[in-house]
């Protein structure tokens, strides 16, 4: 059965003209899995993230393997955002963007973030040059 689903999806890939993208494999359910059949499992696909959405199982291993496949189209960056302006902050998390740092600052809310390369520009007028706010006490 997995291997018809895997055929399936690369099919409806190849129709939508995606077959030549990267793709990485994912098996979910391996919670439902016996150890014979795990076995088995990642000895047919050991390049696949093996994971279990519903106990989180491999889930960090997943959200590690998406990063680093991206990382080269994000930019680390740190921004300033003053209190009057959180549309700002709206808009950063509406992008989805990994944020990972925030501080609350005398001038603003200190972010460091991964933003993706066609959104630094908008940003720009928030980007801090390795600036170490004190944070608010």
């Amino acid at each position: 059965m997995l291997a018809e689903q895997i055929a399936s999806v690369e099919a409806v890939l190849g129709e939508i003209g995606a077959g030549e993208i990267p793709v990485e494999r994912v098996v979910n359910k391996v919670d439902r899995l016996d150890v014979r059949g795990r076995r088995h499992v990642e000895n047919r696909f050991p390049d696949a993230i093996h994971i279990s959405a519903a106990t989180g199982e491999g889930i960090d291993d997943l959200r590690a393997r998406i990063a680093e496949r991206f990382a080269d189209r994000f930019d680390d960056v740190r921004l300033l955002v003053p209190y009057d302006e959180g549309r700002v902050l709206s808009d950063l998390y509406a992008l989805g963007a990994p944020i990972d740092e925030r501080t609350d600052t005398e001038a603003g809310v200190m972010v460091r973030a991964r933003l993706p390369h066609r959104e630094v520009r908008r940003f720009a007028p928030y980007l801090v040059a390795g600036v170490e706010a004190e944070p608010v006490q």
